[in-house]
């Protein structure tokens, strides 16, 4: 067994659905004692029917105009550490972040969907991936579709998004993060091993395997635990608008069907990925979404007079000016506004993306 990646397992904070969480440890665990699993008894382990390759090996698949980005499965920071090891087949924030400056700079992408079926995963690289969101989103609209499942680190994910729309028996939420200790202390001892962490600090290393757990261990846990949580809430309430009420409820951890996290506020609609798709592919049908991203090539004269750091600026500034005036989507609010300089903004976006990803 890979023992690194067992340490990393449990030296990680997760934004995950727990009853999953325990699937895959139970699976690493295995490993750890010895077996090792092939991806097909892993999927066996968690239910999971193998994933179809796409032929194209494409980062997502068009639609009429509409980008198809996967969110499948665990997330972590990097798939490698997880993927055939305690799941066939994950995503990685990486994955996903490409994947959307990819749409972003596509000109046959007018619009993204992100098609989620996942328990979550790891903490690290879960806000930079719905950062990315957002900042596609200011270019052309992104909905996110729960499939099934769409807990805690894909759901922050999801509620970076214009729109959310989950089936009629999906299961949302599970807000909130966790962290794992295992002491091993009693069991090394009747294997005859001891551990002696040496530390420059009192909390230097606490929760070192082989060591106790401590009173000292938790409540350093616990504070990291918090401090995550806490930017869990303070983005889905930016994101969702959601009051504090509901935020009070949200905040217990658990997931919902798909009607009570309506009414929660955590969704927007209850639908078909069929639906969604046609809609979000249908400009006329797009609802409270921006217009449809102009060609780059087309930029309004006058904004061609801009340079692309003076067109973002300009569009960021119009942006907060409606904030300041008490819109609550200042970003989509400006688009229809301000159609030219929108148009310009995208440009500038696409040629910043472009430049990057040709590095």
């Amino acid at each position: 067994m890979n023992s690194r990646l067992f340490s990393f397992f449990l030296s990680s904070h997760w934004a995950m659905e727990p009853a999953i969480f325990d699937q895959m440890r139970a699976i690493l665990e295995r490993h750890e004692l010895g077996e090792k699993l092939a991806p097909a008894a892993i999927r066996a382990a968690i239910g999971r029917a193998p994933q179809t390759p796409n032929p194209r090996n494409r980062t997502y698949d068009l639609h009429q105009g509409t980008a198809i980005i996967p969110v499948n499965g665990v997330l972590s920071k990097h798939s490698a550490g997880v993927n055939d090891i305690s799941q066939p087949e994950g995503t990685s924030a990486q994955e996903i972040q490409d994947a959307l400056r990819c749409a972003l700079a596509d000109p046959e992408v007018a619009s993204v969907l992100l098609h989620i079926e996942s328990p979550g995963g790891q903490v690290d690289g879960t806000s930079a991936t719905a950062d990315c969101v957002k900042m596609v989103s200011k270019a052309k609209p992104v909905w996110a579709f729960a499939d099934g499942l769409c807990a805690s680190a894909a759901y922050y994910i999801a509620s970076a998004a214009d729109r959310i729309v989950a089936t009629a028996a999906a299961q949302v939420g599970s807000v909130g993060v966790m962290a794992v200790l295992r002491d091993t202390s009693k069991a090394d001892e009747k294997a005859g091993m001891r551990t002696v962490v040496v530390r420059s600090g009192p909390k230097k290393a606490l929760g070192s395997r082989g060591e106790p757990i401590t009173n000292d261990t938790t409540d350093s846990v616990q504070r990291i635990v918090d401090g995550l949580a806490q930017q869990f809430y303070d983005a889905v309430i930016e994101n969702r608008q959601i009051s504090a009420d509901q935020m009070n409820e949200v905040r217990s951890g658990q997931v919902y069907l798909a009607q009570e996290a309506k009414d929660l506020g955590l969704i927007d609609a209850i639908g078909t990925f069929e639906a969604t798709l046609q809609d979000l592919s249908e400009p006329s049908k797009r609802v409270g979404n921006k217009p449809v991203r102009r060609d780059s090539t087309q930029t309004p004269p006058r904004a061609q007079t801009m340079n692309h750091d003076q067109a973002i600026k300009a569009f960021d500034a119009k942006v907060a000016e409606l904030k300041s005036k008490g819109s609550k989507t200042p970003t989509k609010d400006a688009a229809h506004k301000f159609p030219d300089l929108h148009a310009a903004y995208v440009a500038a976006l696409n040629a910043r993306t472009a430049a990057t990803t040709h590095r």
